[in-house]
């Protein structure tokens, strides 16, 4: 069993506060690499205190970070088009809650946390990025309550989480405007890899009993969660990859644009990939979208019982049973293997 525990309020007013800051100026100067700025804003704080003394108790905390952050580019074919790309990052977490002592042997609490983030990446070191955003709520209920030699703990939580890869902001080195331009390390334009969403809801209830009975401890306790994702992968969505190789730099040497063989555009287009407007998950509408829905049921039940046979010889025995029902699709046929995501064009230069 893991039991995770955020700080409450108390009968009096306790409270912190912090700030980190981290700047390139601050750092070490590595050599030979591409010069990329830097800089880390961190802060945030606690408040916690009585609403009744004694009885009702209120805590919050949030803390934020900024990131200013640029990622070199290092380009081994096309080392004139090497530089920096802008991957910043934010981020934003907090937590409150509430705690009620009812009477001496009920206590009961309430908490809630938020964390919402976004970061500009790219799956290699390249032009090509992309913005991820998460967004995550989460509400717990929570009620202790003892009644003799018996302990019981009941919990509801609902977590509700969102995802969502969307074309980056002011993207760099967009040779081509309306497609990304692939050849050999260099990569620039939209990602191929959104847009996607993605979406998750948690509804959990959980009970944990516990008893003494004389030289054993008996445990024992049910929980039950229901899931339900769903979204989207449109891979090349927003673009088509239009890819060529640095072999054929007799080719380039000639070509149409300016820059010979250090332009890109000047190679010829060996492959097109483009996207079908396929990519959810299943055929069942949820979240507002038409299609990729699933579903999910967890039940788990278990008994224990840790027995002191002598005052240094304790025995610990249990029983756990679990029930995953599993996010799948089973009642679609095998989708042809001419279904693919993707489509790809070969071409063969002269």
């Amino acid at each position: 069993a893991v039991n995770v525990a955020s700080r409450p309020g108390t009968n009096t007013y306790h409270g912190e506060a912090f700030y980190l800051f981290r700047d390139k100026a601050l750092s070490a100067n590595f050599p030979g690499g591409v010069d990329a700025p830097y800089q880390r804003n961190q802060f945030g704080g606690s408040l916690g205190g009585f609403l009744i003394k004694n009885k009702l108790f209120w805590f919050g905390n949030a803390e934020r970070v900024k990131q200013d952050l640029a990622s070199p580019i290092s380009l081994t074919n096309f080392p004139s088009l090497s530089g920096v790309s802008s991957t910043p990052f934010k981020e934003i977490v907090s937590l409150g809650r509430l705690d009620w002592n009812a009477t001496n042997n009920l206590k009961m609490f309430y908490r809630i946390n938020y964390d919402n983030n976004d970061g500009t990446t790219n799956t290699l070191p390249n032009y090509s990025t992309f913005l991820n955003t998460n967004n995550s709520v989460a509400h717990g209920v929570g009620a202790d309550w003892t009644m003799g030699s018996f302990t019981h703990a009941f919990r509801f939580g609902y977590t509700k989480f969102t995802n969502h890869i969307a074309d980056a902001p002011n993207r760099v080195n967009d040779l081509f405007p309306g497609a990304q331009v692939r050849v050999s390390d260099f990569r620039g334009g939209p990602n191929p890899l959104a847009p996607q969403a993605t979406f998750q809801t948690n509804k959990q209830i959980k009970y944990d009993g516990g008893k003494v009975a004389g030289a054993h401890v008996l445990r024992y306790g049910v929980g039950f969660n229901r899931i339900e994702g769903g979204g989207f992968a449109n891979f090349f969505g927003l673009a088509p990859s239009i890819r060529s190789s640095a072999a054929f730099a007799a080719e380039a040497a000639s070509g149409p644009f300016p820059g010979g063989t250090d332009n890109p555009l000047n190679y010829p287009v060996t492959q097109i990939v483009i996207g079908n407007g396929q990519g959810f998950f299943t055929e069942t509408s949820a979240f507002g979208y038409p299609a990729g829905g699933q579903k999910d049921n967890r039940l788990q039940l278990y008994f224990g019982d840790s027995w002191k046979v002598r005052p240094n010889i304790t025995l610990t025995a249990g029983i756990r049973y679990v029930r995953d029902t599993g996010r799948t699709d089973s009642d679609l046929a095998p989708i042809p293997c001419s279904a693919i995501d993707t489509t790809v064009f070969s071409i063969v230069p002269p």
